[in-house]
């Protein structure tokens, strides 16, 4: 596991918004990827850019660190459930 992540991560549920920030920063080519991806098939960029960003919100909150699994493979699985959920949405 990401030591460096785990710790930002438990700043940034204090409030840290530096450490948001920086999770932000160290998953921006997960971010790039999955947008990349979505992009190709016809998706406006900056929604699927607005969603990630708003999934690693939720993954911040929702993460827990004792099942085993790093916190860049939770937050990947919140940013494709949440790129897919605006997408039904608005079509």
């Amino acid at each position: 596991m990401d030591q460096g992540l785990e710790e930002l991560v438990e700043r940034a549920r204090g409030g840290d918004g530096d450490a948001t920030r920086a999770i932000v920063l160290r998953l921006r080519p997960a971010i790039r990827e999955l947008v990349r991806g979505i992009v190709a098939s016809g998706v406006d960029p900056g929604l699927a850019t607005e969603e990630t960003t708003i999934a690693i919100a939720y993954a911040i909150h929702r993460y827990d660190g004792a099942n085993g699994i790093s916190f860049a493979t939770y937050a990947t699985h919140w940013m494709h459930a949440c790129v897919a959920e605006r997408l039904v949405r608005t079509e």
